[in-house]
């Protein structure tokens, strides 16, 4: 077992280790001191914030993963439609190893492989027509875009990248723990105090039904943030032509519960499962093995995350069939705020438009 597989389950209570959960209780006070200071170093504008001239949309969390930012960056996307780059990390990829800056898709697909870019966005090259930009410097894969053409930028988990004016502030909540068990990291999973809701254009939940915990919830963010707030509905839904009822599963998910939920939900037993760290793919021999295993317990198909399957070979052949368990988000609480969202990024966008186009012709 991993150290981070460990830790998390001494957060979610799995296991019992009182000395190392009193270790982890200091680091999570003073990561939340540097959490703090950092945000300070940047409002009294110590620590300088580029704007870039074209209208900046953060995506983010308070939370480290399991929200869904990436299913809501494609939502926005395919709504927002032209002029758009998504800039993200690519985390675990090559290119943030390497530390450069690439242009990954124009809109038309990848440009390169799953390895170069990560998980994240070669699936968003995939199903989206927006530019996709990859770094670990956002500042400069947004400044490379915007000299591109870009008059919207979409910021991959952006909430807690100060070094960027950002013009809408978009945080997402998990609904079924928004406050990340009460304690900053490592302790917990919060990245953020959730006081910082109140700089929100727009408070997104996911991860939570209708009904009184859907209002219960708004009435705990109101203490914090009087922001728009609206609830996202994952569909999910698996290829058609498998009929199918025992499955085996596999992910590399930073919150894989969710994903078992919804293979549950579609009326499939799971008979194993196979979970890996977040961006991790598994060995193609750690594959073959699980596949047997799942097999000789009544399995016919083994079921993974559509960021999941991007990272698997073409040629790869197992004992059972691997599916892919596809994710859409829409709005299903708050649809007229989230209307009005889009309406104010388009209105910031055009504006910077026609900013660009007098300061060319002067």
């Amino acid at each position: 077992m991993s150290l981070e597989s460990y830790v998390i389950d001494i957060i979610e209570e799995r296991k019992k280790a009182p000395c190392f959960a009193r270790i982890l209780a200091l680091a999570s006070q003073a990561f939340h001191f540097c959490v703090k200071l950092r945000h300070s170093l940047y409002d009294r504008k110590i620590f300088k914030i580029h704007d870039l001239g074209a209208c900046v949309v953060s995506v983010g969390n308070i939370v480290s993963g399991g929200t869904g930012k990436t299913p809501l960056i494609e939502l926005l996307a395919n709504q927002l439609k032209d002029g758009v780059s998504i800039i993200t990390r690519g985390y675990r990829s090559e290119i943030e190893r390497s530390g450069k800056v690439a242009l990954v898709s124009k809109g038309q697909g990848p440009l390169v492989s799953v390895e170069q870019c990560g998980d994240e966005a070669f699936w968003l090259a995939s199903i989206t027509t927006a530019s996709i930009w990859v770094g670990k410097d956002k500042v400069e894969s947004s400044t490379q875009a915007v000299e591109s053409g870009s008059k919207i930028l979409l910021i991959d988990d952006g909430l807690q990248h100060r070094r960027l004016h950002r013009d809408i502030e978009i945080i997402l909540l998990d609904g079924k723990d928004p406050w990340g068990k009460g304690a900053f990291l490592p302790r917990g999973y919060l990245r953020d105090s959730p006081s910082r809701l109140k700089v929100a254009d727009l408070i997104v939940v996911s991860n939570i039904e209708p009904g009184k915990p859907w209002e219960d919830l708004v009435k705990k963010i109101r203490v914090f943030s009087g922001s728009p707030v609206v609830r996202v509905h994952r569909s999910y839904t698996i290829e058609k032509g498998f009929s199918f009822t025992k499955v085996g599963v596999f992910c590399g998910i930073s919150k894989p519960h969710h994903f078992i939920d919804a293979v549950i939900s579609l009326g499939k037993t799971i008979v194993d499962n196979l979970i890996l760290p977040d961006h991790m793919a598994p060995s193609i021999s750690s594959l073959q093995v699980f596949a047997r295993s799942c097999k000789n317990r009544g399995a016919t198909a083994i079921v993974c995350t559509e960021k999941d399957f991007v990272k698997l070979p073409g040629d790869l052949v197992l004992e059972i069939p691997i599916i892919v368990l596809q994710m859409r988000s829409e709005i299903a609480e708050g649809k007229e705020d989230w209307d009005a969202c889009i309406e104010k990024i388009l209105r910031k966008a055009e504006r910077f438009s026609h900013s660009f186009k007098e300061q060319k012709n002067e």
